[in-house]
């Protein structure tokens, strides 16, 4: 009734402290309690993605930048997780590039060996790869969508 809820009301105003317990994070062998160490965890974590990324593993990579930027968002550092969102951005484009590439010259190989249909299947998929990269941002892709999707056709009539 009017009176309990009275009484709640005017306990929540008398309430002056506020009771909050430290945040601590931990990614993998990192462990996080204070700014400072928050800063230094992303830093090596994007340290240990760079060095991934120079061997070319991209999942990897990108498992890496994503648990950085995870950690950005936690303690509010939001320059870094605006910056460390774009490198991953571009990570996974490059991915995708590399993938396309290689279907690509599957595909080409296919051809070569008459096997229309396994061509016109890597084009497709090859065609799907290049609508992720332009999702991604890339708008240069379109014209590389509608190519591919042509070989596609072009070969999916030989098969």
């Amino acid at each position: 009734g009017p009176i309990e809820r009275e009484a709640y009301l005017s306990s929540l105003t008398k309430q002056h402290e506020i009771v909050s317990a430290p945040i601590k994070t931990t990614i993998g062998t990192i462990i996080v309690d204070n700014m400072k160490s928050a800063k230094k965890g992303v830093k090596e974590l994007s340290k240990r993605a760079k060095i991934a990324k120079k061997k070319k593993n991209y999942l990897k990579t990108i498992e890496l930048y994503q648990s950085a930027a995870m950690l950005a968002s936690n303690w509010e550092l939001s320059n870094e997780f605006v910056q460390i969102e774009d490198i991953i951005r571009k990570t996974k484009i490059e991915n995708l590039s590399v993938k396309k590439k290689d279907l690509e010259k599957e595909a080409k190989d296919a051809v070569k060996s008459k096997n229309y249909a396994e061509a016109s299947a890597k084009y497709k998929y090859a065609s799907q790869i290049a609508s992720e990269i332009f999702k991604l941002g890339a708008s240069d892709m379109t014209k590389e969508v509608k190519r591919l999707t042509n070989k596609a056709n072009e070969y999916e009539k030989l098969k």
